[in-house]
């Protein structure tokens, strides 16, 4: 990291391109704090204050960072590998900043680490969504090219807000609060990796949507269908990423969900999907026109 990075204070937790698909002219409509708005989509850009700033983690955090992610027992080399590039200069530097060293470096580390791992992984998926737009078939078939693609979905689903307020809430018995941006990355490329790594391979699908109802986003861009209880960790998962009003990716559980994936949808189809996106949202959701958002009765 260099010395002239400035420190990041306003982190966003969803993809800072993302809901550029959901506006014209600027601007998009969002259901927010009980009402419909139509304002520039610069509002809605999903960030906060010291989001992934890093603290001095706990003794049980960083048992727990070294049992999940560092023990061979528990998971592949290839993982352990990345994980260890991580994990290392957080515990070295997390123990210089609990000395009380508070030079340029320490700091920005701190603040910064975790943000520009998820910036970088953004900048490469600049690369990938112009070929998704297109519905390119090659980026489900090329090696390299799935193994981002389901990386990149499993991260978008556990780095927003909602989702660490919903896990922090239930663990009692230890604050994970310090490490949660690196837990959180750490856990979504392992799962990433995971499922690239199945034997028989998931499928990918494009999902395209010609009704007469867009599929609307949230600010918890990637949800897993099987998860029937929001309060409640599921068994399986499929997850769908809407990335335009007018096309979703789909990674359904293998032999599941073929009612999505091998026929055209219809509204009712589109209906449940927008609902799932809803039940899981945080507190925005989002659509390119009021029609859509209003067929929900948020209002």
């Amino acid at each position: 990291m260099s010395k002239s990075d400035p420190i990041v204070i306003g982190q966003h937790f969803v993809y800072r391109h993302y809901l550029d698909q959901w506006s014209e002219s600027k601007k998009i409509y969002a259901y927010v704090n009980g009402k419909i708005t139509h304002q520039t989509n610069r509002k809605y850009k999903e960030r906060k204050d010291n989001f992934y700033k890093l603290g001095v983690p706990n003794d049980r955090e960083v048992d727990m960072l070294k049992l999940f992610f560092l023990d061979s027992r528990y998971t592949n080399n290839i993982s352990v590998e990345f994980n260890a590039s991580i994990i290392n200069p957080y515990l070295k530097i997390s123990s210089l900043y609990k000395r009380g060293d508070r030079s340029k470096d320490v700091k920005t580390f701190m603040h910064n680490a975790i943000e520009k791992i998820h910036m970088m992984i953004e900048n490469d998926f600049d690369n990938i969504l112009p070929r998704l737009l297109k519905k390119d078939q090659s980026c489900f078939s090329i090696d390299d090219d799935r193994m981002y693609l389901i990386v990149w979905i499993a991260v978008q689903q556990l780095r927003t807000f909602s989702v660490k307020d919903k896990i922090l809430s239930k663990i009692t018995n230890t604050d994970f609060t310090a490490s949660w941006p690196l837990f959180s990355l750490l856990f979504s490329y392992n799962i990433g990796l995971s499922v690239w790594m199945e034997k028989p391979q998931r499928k990918i699908f494009y999902i395209e949507n010609n009704t007469e109802v867009e599929f609307l986003t949230t600010d918890q861009p990637v949800i897993n269908i099987d998860a029937n209880d929001a309060e409640r960790a599921p068994d399986k998962f499929s997850w769908y990423y809407p990335i335009t009003p007018r096309l979703a990716l789909f990674v359904p559980e293998i032999g599941t969900h073929k009612d999505i994936s091998d026929n055209e949808l219809t509204i009712e189809k589109v209906d449940y999907l927008n609902d799932f996106m809803i039940k899981f949202s945080g507190i925005n959701i989002f659509s390119k026109s009021r029609k859509t958002l209003e067929r929900y009765n948020l209002v």
